[in-house]
Parts: structure tokens; sequence; C-alpha cells
């Protein structure tokens, strides 16, 4: 019998295990009343808050903030990024829309007609997605993975290609990925031109527009409440418009960045609504083109004319709303020219360039850019101020960006 309760033998050690289980799972099912104990217990003396500051911190890691309330209202962006680059190895949890790529090339033709086109070289079937973009791209220049949370379909023959080729991919950590049955995964088709100028894109977000945070909000809240990198991307495809509020309740060492990706004005009004209030307090950076900028301003009635030049119109939006305390606009790079990123900091507007080699238009490059940008934040000396840290890291974000895009040209050439 005494063996059942020794860790010298096999049984004793299982036993006391489920026991040690149980008090954790008892300590977090009970985790208001124990909060109301706990405080009580902490202010009568200092023996006994070196007995149970240890213990707490182990079965409710949050404590402190629980304790104090929200805090993500109350730290700014730098105290964020400031105690990421105390850390090791931050987390990065990336949310968002992942599709079945389907690329046609060449494509010579500007308009529909009635007419068959055989000359096609290539029909490319792959993952696709700002965010799956993203996290790959964080995994090939920095190694890191990344935990994803989406949605795919159930059913047909897409979804199943889909979900074959995503277990697949090697930056995925423990993935979450629940199925709607009988629903089609998002399917994007992509028509690139002969001289790889620019892409038409068709998409049909299929279960995507189930993707709420609901659903998915224990494990999240699992994945990140020791901080980290929480980055969402394709928004405006997502359902996660809705209920955009709960990001309140994320642990304050939560640097949360947004990309949204191209999008009509039109096509969704409540999930611009939500964004706008949602830049108030919650989303710490924002990354955007100049095109997608402006369809952001004209979905909330902030209209400016065509000639307004890009750094112009943030200004101009700055002034008219509340966005994020980190935006940054990345302009497009052109052949022999400059890439140019505009950054919001501080209510200051500043601009950073790099030289360009070639035109950086490969479907998913922007999430190079992107990728490089937040990895650089979080990485580095934390004693750098931030509106030093926001501007190297744009600078070495262009330059690795228009360095992949010369790496692509000079392959091609080969």
């Amino acid at each position: 019998m005494n063996d059942l309760f020794s860790p010298a033998s096999a049984a004793g050690t299982i036993v006391l295990a489920l026991i040690a289980s149980g008090i954790v799972g008892l300590a977090r099912a009970y985790r208001q009343q124990l909060m109301a104990g706990l405080t009580r217990w902490l202010g009568r003396s200092q023996a006994v808050r070196h007995l149970l500051l240890p213990i707490a911190d182990t079965l409710i890691p949050s404590w402190r903030e629980d304790l104090r309330g929200d805090l993500r209202a109350q730290r700014p962006v730098g105290w964020r990024i400031q105690m990421l680059r105390h850390l090791k190895r931050p987390a990065y949890v990336v949310v968002g829309g992942v599709y079945l790529d389907l690329e046609l090339s060449p494509i010579d033709v500007v308009r529909l007609d009635d007419a068959e086109f055989y000359d096609l070289n290539t029909v490319n079937m792959k993952c696709g997605g700002s965010v799956l973009y993203f996290g790959r791209s964080l995994h090939e220049l920095f190694h890191i993975r990344s935990f994803l949370f989406t949605r795919l379909g159930k059913g047909d023959p897409f979804s199943k290609a889909l979900g074959s080729k995503l277990r697949a991919e090697a930056w995925i950590r423990n993935p979450h990925t629940p199925e709607s049955p009988n629903t089609q995964c998002g399917v994007s088709v992509h028509l690139v031109r002969r001289q790889n100028d620019y892409h038409t894109t068709f998409t049909n977000t299929g279960t995507l527009s189930a993707l709420q945070w609901g659903p998915m909000w224990s494990k999240l809240q699992g994945r990140t409440k020791r901080g980290g990198v929480l980055y969402i991307a394709g928004y405006f495809r997502t359902g996660l418009h809705a209920d955009f509020s709960r990001l309140e309740q994320l642990s304050s060492k939560l640097l949360i960045c947004l990309e949204h990706g191209r999008f009509s004005s039109t096509s969704n009004p409540a999930a611009a609504s939500a964004l706008l209030e949602a830049f108030r307090n919650l989303v710490d950076v924002y990354l955007c083109t100049p095109p997608e900028l402006r369809e952001l301003m004209k979905s909330n009635g902030v209209l400016v004319d065509a000639q307004t030049h890009d750094r112009e119109a943030l200004e101009y939006f700055a002034s008219q709303a509340k966005l994020p305390p980190i935006t940054v606009v990345r302009g497009r790079a052109e052949v022999g020219g400059q890439a140019v990123a505009h950054i919001l900091y501080d209510n200051k507007v500043t601009d950073v360039s790099a030289p360009c080699h070639a035109n950086v238009t490969k479907v998913g490059y922007k999430s190079v850019f992107n990728a490089t940008f937040v990895h650089a934040l979080v990485t580095g000396d934390p004693g750098d101020s931030t509106e030093d840290i926001v501007h190297s890291a744009t600078r070495e974000a262009l330059d690795t960006w228009a360095g992949f895009a010369r790496k692509d040209r000079n392959a091609a050439r080969h």
C-alpha cells in the first residue's frame, strides 16, 4: 500500500502525478474563489507570501493580472516590445484564413472574352493565404514555428487536398484547424501575367466566414498566456470581427499585429467598423499597402483624392481616426528605384526607404516584409527606444523583401 504513494515506485509516480493533475484541474476550475482567498493570505505575512507565490505562479500564471484587472489598455506598445525582447523564444500564434491556391500562368489576356485559350504552361495547386505565407516566411527566414488557428472544410476534394498539404507544412506547431462538415474550404484562383507585374485573384472564402474567436478561445488563451506575438491576417474574409473585444482579456505581454489584405470597401461594413474600434485599444501593429489603406479609409467615410500622396493619405487618416500605435504602410517597389515604407508612430509619420532591384509582385512576397518586420520588433536589445526599434525593423524588412525579389529574378535568369 505504501508503494502507491512512494515516488520511488512506478505505481507511486503515476498516483502522485494523477493527484497533482487533479489539484491543478481544481485550481483552474475554481480560480475565482482561489483568487479571493489568495488575496487575503498574501496580505497576512511575508513568510506566507514566500510560500504561496511560487505555487500561484505554477497553478495560475496570470494571477497577478487577474488581481489588478485588465492591463492591455494600461501598458503601451513599447513596454510590450521590451518585455518580448527579454524572452528567448516568444510564442508566435497566427490566426486567419488558409486557402487552396490554384495558380494559372502565363496569362496574356487583359479582358474576358467568349474564347478558349490553350497556352497555359503551368497550373499549380498549393496552400495559400496571408497567414500561411507569414508563418512560412518566419520559418524560412528565422527557423521559427508558429501555432496556426484557422478553419477547414470537409467532404469535398478541395478540402481534402488542402488538409493533406497543410500536414506537410514544416512551420506549423500544434494546429487548431476544426473542420466544417459539408462545407468547402477557402479556394483562390490566381491569374499570373507573363510579365509577372501583377496578378488577378478570384476567391471563394468557403468555411472561413465561420472562423470566429469563440470556438478557439480557450486554446488561444492557453497559447498566449505567457506573452508572444498574435498575428491576424485575412481579416475581412473571416468572422473575426464578431466579438473582437474579447482580445482585451489576453495577456498584456502579447503583441497583437494585424494585416487585413486586399478587400472591397463595400464588402463588409460591419467588419470595417469593428476594425476601427479595435484600432483604438486592441491592435498594436497595423501593416498594409497604400491601396489597402485607402480602401479602409473609404469604408469608414474618410475620402482623399486619388492624386494624394500615400504619406499624406496616412497623415490625414491618422487625424480623422485612431490608428494603432505602430502603423506601417509598405509602398510598391519599382525596379531601379526605392522601396518605401511610411511609418506612423507617436502621432508622427516618417519614411524609410531601400534600393529595389526587382519588381516584388510574386504571390505571398509581401509576407516576407511582414515576417521580417514583426521578428525584428521583438528581437534585439530591450534598451533601445521604441522609435529606433520601429525604424530599424522597417529598414530590415525592406532590405529583406527587396533581396528576396532579387534572388528570385536571378534564379529565373538561370
